[in-house]
């Protein structure tokens, strides 16, 4: 896989995710390799991966977010964060701002007393277009209310109004580029440092590894700082504690509760730097966010026993709910129908790992709660196609099968509640053969290895 021109091109450039969602969980297949063989050219291949996460900081390379910002963390851009340009209305000590994720630029057209909007990706396609919009807040054809009702597809337009726009203004006509923002996203911090902690747990407890202390050391000191920047977005809950994108954040959900998987890819790293350090506080943090999550999982009984399935946002949160104008959420979106849907198999992986590593610290979760896990993937998830053995998309055996069918081996981390899961992994990997151009094949393969060698 690095060897091949798609890894290499991004893999340690965060501003794409790439190192989030590539190079940090190909990293961890080099620890879980280790687990299964002993053999220390793993490591040493994870500590030259790790070295360079470290480079990437926006600390090391003197970038910044959306604010001006300089975090000892890794920004995203494109394709996870929003675009936006400012247009200054003719006449009014006013401007129009709009956002949208993956269009690059809009055209405006304008009627006598309306205007229409287009949204246009990189080969000027239209992804969407919005007609007779006018610019007065409370009208009904108004541009911000209009974009909000397209609610969660593509290109997730948004608009406000800053400033005073006399009756009957119009934006001028044109094509305006969307400038690309930057944000700092909670769930990738979480990827990259579990990769980073998962090093640092290991020479913690196998003392022939303390000749790799001094790269331990570095390593959790950056987790750690990585993590700190997070903490003010941390917000008690009914149950325990939760994520928020922060206002006006270049992100799909902002000012609102961030998607479950977010807060439980950081839950993984406080578990790991409790145990690192015994530091009451990090333990803390990660039971009130496993409780926040706990409190979502709904038992569906199978023809196994029981399995559990929780949706992709919290069902106490806004956006599993929906929103009004009254409720005077977001400064972009004045209001947002409900988003209820389940939680795909691809993200419940991190989830399925925070409650492993909760269960391990002796956290929230017990053996009961780990059986009705493995019962979520073997009976509900769990089907066949025409290549063979695969997954359904959705965590509760719907929306279409095989999308997810390359995270099945990372499931195997239950492999000791479930050997028939265990089983039904190894038949999926090899069902679809995956070739291995995505991190995530690496550490299913790595992970059933381990599993079996268990």
């Amino acid at each position: 896989m690095q060897s091949s021109p798609r890894y290499q091109a991004a893999s340690l450039e965060e501003d794409r995710g790439s190192l989030a969602w590539g190079a940090a969980i190909a990293a961890r297949a080099y620890l879980q390799m280790y687990r299964h063989s002993g053999n220390e050219r793993y490591l040493r291949r994870f500590i030259g991966n790790a070295e360079q996460f470290l480079l990437g900081r926006d600390t090391e390379v003197d970038s910044t977010d959306y604010r001006g910002i300089t975090a000892p963390a890794w920004r995203s851009g494109q394709p996870y964060t929003t675009n936006i340009c400012a247009i200054e209305i003719d006449d009014c000590p006013a401007r129009l701002e709009i956002r949208s994720k993956n269009a690059v630029s809009v055209e405006i057209r304008q009627h006598d007393d309306s205007f229409d909007l287009i949204f246009l990706d990189q080969s000027k396609s239209i992804m969407a277009e919005f007609s007779d919009l006018v610019l007065e807040e409370n009208a009904e054809r108004f541009v911000g209310r209009v974009l909000a009702e397209r609610g969660w597809r593509q290109p997730l337009p948004a608009a406000r109004m800053t400033g005073m726009v006399h009756n009957g203004a119009l934006p001028p006509e044109g094509t305006f580029i969307l400038q690309e923002q930057f944000y700092v996203s909670a769930v990738e911090t979480g990827q990259i440092c579990t990769a980073l902690l998962e090093f640092c747990v290991l020479v913690h407890d196998q003392v022939e590894l303390f000749k790799f202390q001094k790269y331990a050391t570095r390593f959790q000191a950056a987790a750690a700082d990585a993590l700190r920047f997070h903490e003010p977005d941390i917000r008690p809950s009914r149950n325990g504690a939760c994520f928020i994108i922060a206002a006006n954040a270049p992100y799909d959900f902002e000012s609102t509760d961030a998607p479950l998987n977010h807060g439980l890819s950081i839950a993984r790293c406080y578990i790991q730097l409790a145990k690192l350090t015994n530091n009451t506080i990090y333990r803390n943090i990660a039971e009130s966010l496993l409780r926040h999550f706990y409190a979502d999982l709904e038992i569906v009984t199978t023809d196994g026993g029981e399995a559990y399935v929780w949706p992709y946002f919290t069902r106490a949160g806004i956006n599993y709910a929906g929103y009004g104008v009254d409720d005077h959420v977001s400064e972009w979106r004045k209001f947002r129908k409900s988003n209820k849907r389940c939680e795909d198999a691809s993200h419940a992986v991190v989830a399925i790992e925070a409650a492993v590593e909760g269960f391990k610290a002796g956290l929230v979760f017990d053996d009961i709660d780990m059986k009705r896990f493995s019962e979520t993937f073997n009976s509900l998830m769990c089907t066949s196609d025409e290549v063979g053995a695969t997954l359904t998309n959705f965590i509760d055996g719907s929306a279409g099968t095989g999308k997810y069918a390359s995270v099945a081996g990372r499931w195997a981390v239950l492999a000791p509640w479930s050997h028939e899961l265990l089983e039904r992994a190894s038949d999926i990997m090899n069902a679809n053969q995956p070739a291995p151009e995505h991190a995530t094949v690496l550490l299913s393969m790595a992970t059933l290895a381990t599993a079996r060698s268990l």
